[in-house]
């Protein structure tokens, strides 16, 4: 039996083949590729480097206007492929002194985000919004352009055309999209601003934003309408097909994989999001059933409708984890920056110690 790995690929494969039978692009996300409207974008020209702000013209790239475009509170600045990443890498880190080192920090940071509010990667942008022909590479700006029918007279007027493209699809306020992005546009800020400093603290607080940021853009994926039935082959997602409502839970039959546990979830039927509880899991008759409860409040986002929906055969309904995380804290009481910690107290002997001998009062 195929490997849920196997299967995406597989998945991935037959799409990128029907494009390339309807010899064009094709929808693969309903989500847009780029998260925000851009501000500018830098792109490389006879092997320079060149920014250029929206409604103006393209102009050589110094570091004052990375300083500004790049790490500035409201920019979003569109890379245009993942070799002009790597030589704003190298740019970045060829000057001297304090500034210059913030700077390279900075866009290492930046570069290191698989999805980006702030310095979106424009071939990233697009695979993840669309299908790519079969036979055509993901990182060639000129296999989009063709595939996607916008070659222009210039190099700069067909970025604009393919960051137009990638801006395309839906932003649903049920599904919570545009508060989830610009929880990622605050992560990248707290990030560039950590990233100036090179201590031990700043460097976990740096990995904890990181892993933050991680979360959200994968849990926007993960929900995104369009890919729910791709993610049901690796379990992240799961389709739920009710067979019994009740005012405060309802019971249903789950597809395979399932990786769900018993607590907290997330409801989804591509319209909305919804927060939900994994009461219970039992298995018979060859089925794996589960009990959410449907929570009946403001505060909790009611289900009812959602689930009632799919009951009735109106619509899909797909569980997964709770993908999203919360604000990162400062880190306190963490042995390896120093300072105090507070002891353990009330720690639980076994029994068998006890007997042996040990102290009974485990408080420090």
């Amino acid at each position: 039996m195929p490997s849920p790995k196997e299967l995406i690929a597989d998945y991935c494969q037959r799409a990128r083949s029907d494009a390339a039978d309807a010899e064009a692009a094709t929808d693969r996300s309903a989500f847009p590729g780029l998260l925000q409207d851009p501000t500018g974008m830098i792109f490389t020209a006879r092997d320079t480097l060149m920014f250029q702000p929206t409604g103006a013209p393209a102009r050589p790239l110094t570091e004052d206007i990375l300083n500004v475009e790049m790490v500035g509170i409201n920019s979003s600045t569109v890379i245009s492929d993942e070799g002009t990443m790597s030589r704003l890498k190298a740019f970045a880190g060829a000057g001297k002194g304090r500034d210059a080192q913030d700077l390279r920090r900075r866009i290492d940071v930046l570069g290191s985000f698989s999805e980006s509010v702030k310095a979106p990667v424009l071939t990233r942008a697009l695979a993840s919004r669309y299908w790519l022909p079969e036979g055509l590479d993901e990182a060639s700006l000129d296999d989009w352009a063709e595939a996607l029918d916008v070659k222009g007279p210039t190099q700069a007027i067909t970025l604009r055309s393919l960051m137009s493209l990638a801006r395309d699809g839906i932003r649903p306020t049920g599904m919570n999209f545009d508060k989830e992005v610009k929880k990622l546009e605050a992560t990248e800020r707290e990030m560039l601003d950590s990233a100036v400093y090179s201590d031990v603290a700043s460097d976990c607080l740096l990995l904890e934003r990181l892993e933050r940021h991680d979360a959200i853009s994968a849990g926007l994926r993960v929900l995104d309408p369009a890919l729910l039935d791709l993610h049901m082959l690796d379990g992240q997602v799961c389709r739920v097909r009710p067979l019994g409502v009740t005012t405060k839970t309802f019971s249903a039959k789950v597809s395979s994989p399932f990786k769900l546990k018993e607590g907290g979830v997330r409801l989804t039927d591509g319209k909305a999001v919804r927060a939900s509880t994994l009461s219970h899991l039992s298995y018979g008759e060859g089925v794996l059933h589960a009990v959410f409860d449907i929570p009946n409040s403001k505060m909790t986002n009611n289900v009812s409708e959602m689930v009632e929906n799919a009951y009735a055969g109106y619509g899909a309904l797909y569980a997964t984890e709770k993908l999203f995380v919360g604000s990162a804290r400062k880190l306190q009481n963490r042995r390896w920056l120093g300072g105090e910690v507070e002891p353990v107290k009330g720690r639980k002997v076994p029994l068998s110690v006890i007997l042996a001998g040990a102290p009974v009062d485990m408080a420090a």
